[in-house]
């Protein structure tokens, strides 16, 4: 299966490679350049990044934790 991302996908994939898992907040934290972005814009692109089996999550309370599914070697590997 081929995989095509766009920027802020790929940006939210690379931080999620990097650090193995992380909750919202570590992502929108961790986006590079400092970009403020607003919080539904980064979940709606988290959520369609798990709807597409790349992401998946653990729940915690409120919150999910959020850990790819796919592997870095494998997309790059792909492209």
């Amino acid at each position: 299966m081929a995989y095509y991302f766009n920027e802020r996908e790929e940006q939210i994939l690379e931080i999620l490679w990097k650090t193995g898992n992380g909750f919202m907040k570590d992502i929108l934290t961790q986006m590079p350049n400092n970009e403020h972005l607003p919080y539904n814009t980064v979940l709606s692109m988290v959520r369609k990044l798990e709807r597409n089996g790349v992401l998946a999550y653990e729940s915690f309370g409120g919150n999910c934790r959020y850990y790819p599914l796919l592997d870095k070697e494998t997309y790059i590997n792909q492209k």
